[in-house]
C-alpha cells in the first residue's frame, strides 16, 4: 500500500489543483489551523509549517487571529517515508463558516471552502524538509495573489 501511494504521488509530483471565489471579499482576518503532521521522519512538523505561514503572511495585509473565527486557514499537510525518500501533499484551504444552502434548498451552517490549492512534493529525506516548506511557502503566497484579486 506504502508503494502505491508513493507511485502515485510520483505520477502527480508536479500537479497541483486550485479553486477560488469571491467569497474572499472583504475578508482580512483568519485563523491558522495545521493539521498535525503525523510522520516525522521526513523532518517536517507543525510549527514548521506554522512559522512558513506567518513568516510569508508578516507583509500583507491578511492577519491572523487568535482567536475562534468563521474564517480560517487551513493545512492538512500528508507525508509519507518510503526508505530513502519522502513524499508530500500540502493541501491549503481557505474555509468559511456560515449559513448555507444545499441543492434542494434547505438551510445550513457549516463551512464553504473559498479557496483550495494543492501541491505533491517528493525528494530524497535530506532535502525533503526545505523543499516541502518551499512548497508551503509558494502556496501562501499564491493565495495572497489570489486573494488580492478579489479585494
Amino acid at each position: 500500500m506504502r508503494k502505491l501511494s508513493l507511485y502515485i504521488f510520483l505520477l502527480l509530483m508536479w500537479c497541483t489543483i486550485s479553486y477560488s471565489d469571491k467569497g474572499l471579499k472583504n475578508i482580512y482576518y483568519f485563523d491558522l489551523v495545521v493539521e498535525k503532521v503525523k510522520d516525522n521522519k521526513c523532518g517536517v512538523t507543525k510549527e514548521n509549517i506554522e512559522r512558513e505561514v506567518k513568516y510569508v503572511l508578516a507583509n500583507s495585509p491578511i492577519k491572523l487571529k487568535e482567536d475562534i473565527s468563521i474564517e480560517a486557514i487551513y493545512i492538512a499537510p500528508t507525508i509519507i517515508n518510503n526508505g530513502s525518500y519522502c513524499s508530500g501533499f500540502a493541501n491549503f484551504e481557505i474555509w468559511l463558516g456560515g449559513d448555507n444552502k444545499n441543492s434542494a434548498g434547505v438551510k445550513y451552517f457549516g463551512k464553504e471552502v473559498s479557496y483550495n490549492k494543492g501541491y505533491i512534493f517528493t525528494s530524497s529525506i535530506n532535502r525533503f524538509k526545505n523543499g516541502y516548506l518551499e512548497v508551503i511557502n509558494d502556496l501562501t503566497k499564491s493565495f495572497i495573489v489570489a486573494w488580492k484579486e478579489i479585494n
